[in-house]
């Protein structure tokens, strides 16, 4: 599954092919742009994956404790937060805003201010382009918010497919197929959300692993059926990363 932070790392590769189309300004506030959507539309969906989780409660299908609600305050938290940073954020600009975070980390200020001296007008630019997505075309706003966030809701399926394989349907018919079906939403959602907290091991690898047979296991469903969905999902990473690469091998 991918991750925010994790994902994080081919965006200079992507400005420098955008760059090739169009101007360098234009290039970074649209991988920008991605990004920031990328992680609003992550955030969107462990936010409603909470509801989920609270809905099936209601029905007497998953148990709830005050860990488990504590938990689930936490991240509610954690999600407004990040909202608020994004509407700033998408209103005005992220860049700045940024570079003034980076600015009170002891021993940059002086690289940021000579950064900002450099490339004030360009970072003005890639701001308003930045702002003007949600300011002059909030349809396409919410076009890519919803597909980000549904793009998410079909990996969900590929995990549902994986249950049913080995014989998971909660008992059946649409109900099952359904029950099934929030279930596997719920597993991507803690998977991807616990794979960015520890986001910084390349192609966040044990901690995604990690990630599925906590959530499978929570779930009430064997750990050793965590493992192999893990193994299926990361097989499947590692043939479109190399689809990826003879793609870039054979356009340059």
């Amino acid at each position: 599954m991918p991750s925010t932070v994790g994902g994080l790392g081919g965006e200079p590769y992507r400005i420098m092919e955008l760059s090739k189309d169009i101007d360098k300004e234009h290039a970074t506030s649209s991988v920008i742009l991605y990004a920031m959507m990328h992680f609003f539309a992550h955030f969107w969906f462990w936010f409603i994956s909470i509801f989920i989780y609270l809905a099936l409660v209601l029905i007497g299908d998953l148990p709830i404790n005050v860990t488990i609600g504590t938990t689930l305050g936490i991240i509610v938290i954690f999600c407004l937060f990040f909202f608020y940073l994004f509407s700033k954020g998408y209103r005005n600009g992220l860049v700045k805003y940024v570079l003034g975070v980076v600015a009170n980390i002891p021993g940059l200020k002086k690289w940021t201010l000579r950064f900002w001296a450099r490339h004030s007008e360009a970072i003005e630019n890639i701001d308003k382009q930045i702002a003007a997505l949600y300011g002059q075309d909030p349809r396409a706003f919410y076009r890519s918010l919803l597909l980000e966030y549904f793009s998410r809701v079909v990996q969900s399926s590929e995990v549902m497919f994986m249950l049913l394989l080995f014989g998971i349907d909660c008992g059946g018919g649409w109900d099952g197929l359904t029950l099934t079906f929030l279930h596997s939403i719920l597993i991507v959602a803690f998977t991807t959300l616990f794979a960015n907290l520890i986001g910084f091991l390349p192609m966040q690898l044990g901690v995604q692993e990690g990630g599925f047979v906590l959530s499978i296991a929570a779930l009430g469903l064997s750990a050793a059926l965590g493992i192999f969905v893990s193994i299926i999902c990361r097989v499947r990473e590692i043939i479109w990363i190399a689809i990826g690469m003879l793609l870039m091998k054979w356009k340059n």
